[in-house]
């Protein structure tokens, strides 16, 4: 659910200046930027000025529950998600971004990227056939 549904604010964030908490809206598929503010905030709470409220704004590409490998379809508020929208997301992928910021300022290979990619993608396959023959394994997500 969109949280412009739940809430009649647009941030959450706003909730933490009733408590007297500083907060940060960042995006959440930019994991530089979210790395910053949490330094922020961790450099605040080590000075002893409390906690922080930072909100990651981020999105689902998939249906929930589809790293289960369920073929559900991926509805909100009933309606199937615009396959356009999803596509342009996938571009915003966080490692997609992060990769792109790496190899554009000469701190990584492509070559690198594309091994690391491959045993990613073995490990993940090994760890989904342990997930999927656990025996606390949730089918669906509700």
């Amino acid at each position: 659910m969109p949280i412009k549904d739940a809430y009649p604010l647009e941030d959450l964030a706003n909730l933490a200046s009733a408590y007297g908490i500083p907060s940060a809206v960042v995006d959440g598929q930019d994991m530089v930027a979210v790395a910053e503010a949490v330094m922020v905030a961790v450099e605040r709470a080590r000075d002893g000025k409390g906690p922080s409220f930072i909100e990651c704004k981020t999105v689902r590409t998939g249906p929930h529950g589809s790293y289960l490998g369920t073929t559900r379809e991926d509805k909100v508020h009933g309606k199937p998600r615009d396959p356009k929208m999803i596509e342009e997301m996938k571009k915003r992928d966080p490692v997609v971004l992060l990769r792109g910021r790496l190899l554009e300022q000469g701190f990584s290979r492509k070559e690198m990227w594309s091994e690391s990619i491959r045993k990613s993608r073995r490990k993940w396959r090994r760890q989904s056939v342990l997930l999927t023959k656990a025996p606390f394994l949730m089918t669906h997500p509700y």
